[in-house]
C-alpha cells in the first residue's frame, strides 16, 4: 500500500506525463493533495482554472488505475456535458499511447463503451459500471458509487429563482447523496452563480460543516 506522499506524486505525474495535461500547475497539485485526503469536498474556482480537467477527468481515471472495482458517477447540470467528460476519459484509456503502455488495454468488448457508461475488467462482480454519467435532476436510482464528482451543477438556468435553487438542493440531498456508498467520496466542483446556490447551502448548513471547502 502506497502512502499519501507517493500517491500524490503518482497522481501529479499521471496528470502531466501520462495524460499530457501540461497546463496543470502546483495549484492543481494542492487540489490533488486534498482530493486524496478528504472524503467530502466542495471546490470553488472561477472559469478557466481547469477544474474539470483536474477533478473530473484526471482524478477519477487515476482512481480507476488504483482500483479497477471502483464505481464512479460523473454529474453535470447538462447530460451532454457529462457524456463529454466520459468521452474524454475513454479517449485516454483507449487511444493514449502513454496510458496504454503503462496500464494496458482495459476493454472487455465493444459494448462496454457507450456514451453514458464505461466498463473495465474487474475482480469483483458489481451491477454498476466502472463510470456512469447523469445530469442534475436526473435519475440515479439503483446506483451506489464509491466516487461521485458533481461538476458545475449550477448555471443561470437553475439559479435565477428561489424555487429553481431549492429544486437543485433537494435533488442533491434526497436523490444524489443517499446513493453514495458507505465510506465513499463526493466532490462538488463549481463556479458560483448565486449566494444561495448549492455551494452556499453546503457552506452555510450546519449539517455539512464537516465538508472540506476549497475557495479560490
Amino acid at each position: 500500500m502506497k502512502d499519501h506522499a507517493q500517491r500524490l506524486e503518482d497522481l501529479y505525474f499521471f496528470s502531466k506525463n501520462v495524460l499530457g495535461y501540461d497546463q496543470l500547475t502546483e495549484l492543481h497539485r494542492s487540489w490533488f493533495d486534498i482530493l486524496l485526503r478528504e472524503r467530502l469536498i466542495l471546490l470553488l474556482a472561477p472559469v478557466g482554472h481547469f477544474k474539470t480537467t483536474a477533478c473530473t477527468i484526471v482524478y477519477p481515471l487515476f482512481r480507476l488505475t488504483e482500483d479497477h472495482n471502483m464505481r464512479i458517477l460523473l454529474v453535470n447540470e447538462i447530460l451532454d456535458n457529462a457524456k463529454g467528460f466520459l468521452r474524454e476519459i475513454k479517449g485516454h484509456r483507449t487511444q493514449s499511447e502513454r496510458f496504454l503502455e503503462r496500464y494496458g488495454h482495459w476493454d472487455l468488448s465493444a459494448d462496454t463503451l457507450t456514451e453514458d457508461r464505461s466498463q473495465i475488467p474487474r475482480t469483483e462482480i458489481r451491477k454498476e459500471p466502472s463510470i456512469s454519467v447523469a445530469s442534475v435532476m436526473g435519475t440515479v436510482v439503483s446506483q451506489h458509487p464509491d466516487l461521485i464528482v458533481v461538476d458545475d451543477p449550477c448555471s443561470n438556468r437553475n439559479t435565477m429563482t428561489p424555487h429553481q435553487r431549492q429544486k437543485v438542493i433537494t435533488w442533491f440531498q434526497k436523490d444524489l447523496l443517499p446513493r453514495l456508498d458507505d465510506g465513499g467520496q463526493i466532490i462538488v466542483v463549481m463556479t458560483r452563480w448565486h449566494t444561495e446556490d448549492i455551494a452556499g447551502f453546503l457552506k452555510s448548513d450546519p449539517g455539512f460543516g464537516h465538508w472540506k471547502v476549497i475557495n479560490l
